[in-house]
């Protein structure tokens, strides 16, 4: 597939860092535009002079995804400003609101489902008719390791990120034979500020997860520009690891799950309900 990137105007939410701003980043080495969404407008600034010195073009907006009723006066008040339509959509916001499932409010559960889920489902019916109308676009949504399996402490975010997988998989369909194109994207494990933004509240305990390793996100971010470009319905860069496990939860998913415990136990011995 040819595409002309100084044409594409990428809509990303979660642009503030990780995944989002190395996207940003290296689309605008291809001379593409964004437009930044995500809570904190200063980090959203810093990452638009970012793109700017990258040679491309950028406009921040500060929003708060939980507010999925507003979405559409939030699009629309974005194209007022910019002029632009997006051309590609990136479904990339996310968090975890960590709790054990007989201790974590069903609130949490909701709210972790307005960001991960019903907000990226608001953006592609606000994008959707753009898209259609210009006979071009494509919609990506992000999803991880979640996918194969949940793991403990993790009820609200692993839920969500099968869920959007689920929504993405009937979009596909329906969109077949559509001009607008679709991207199932597993950015594999990565170095960014997943666990600091990780919502505990005191639901896991005295446990505390540690800042993991992981893949520099632009690497992840030049994979979903080739696959793109590529015209790749999935791009997958999971590891190995990631992928062994995938295959023992299909055909031995007892073994899976007393790996989880046996892996997990300082996370489960403070369970304040056992």
């Amino acid at each position: 597939m040819t595409i002309n990137w100084s044409k594409e105007i990428l809509m990303i939410t979660g642009a503030s860092s990780g995944l989002g701003q190395a996207l940003a980043v290296q689309a605008a080495k291809l001379g593409a535009t964004s437009i930044l969404v995500a809570r904190d407008q200063e980090r959203l600034d810093n990452v638009r002079k970012e793109v700017e010195a990258a040679g491309g073009r950028a406009f921040a907006f500060a929003y708060d995804l939980h507010d999925v009723d507003s979405i559409p006066a939030f699009y629309e008040t974005v194209k007022k400003e910019t002029g632009l339509v997006p051309t590609m959509l990136v479904n990339n916001a996310g968090y975890n609101a960590s709790g054990f499932v007989p201790n974590t409010p069903v609130d949490v559960f909701r709210r972790n489902f307005d960001v991960n889920l019903f907000a990226p489902i608001a953006l592609i019916q606000c994008v959707m008719p753009d898209m259609l109308e210009n006979r071009w676009g494509v919609v990506v949504d992000v999803i991880g390791a979640a996918n194969y399996h949940s793991f403990p402490g993790n009820a609200a975010y692993c839920s969500s990120k099968v869920a959007i997988q689920a929504m993405h998989e009937s979009l596909q369909t329906e969109l077949a034979g559509l001009p607008v194109k679709t991207v199932m994207f597993n950015p594999g494990s990565m170095s960014t500020r997943y666990n600091d933004n990780r919502q505990v509240d005191g639901r896991l305990g005295r446990y505390t997860y540690k800042s993991s390793g992981g893949r520099n996100p632009a690497d992840s971010a030049r994979a979903l520009i080739r696959g793109i470009e590529k015209g790749q319905a999935v791009v997958d860069c999971s590891s190995g690891m990631d992928r062994i496990g995938r295959h023992l939860a299909y055909f031995v998913p007892g073994l899976v799950d007393r790996l989880l415990v046996d892996r997990n136990k300082s996370l489960l011995d403070n369970r304040p309900f056992a």
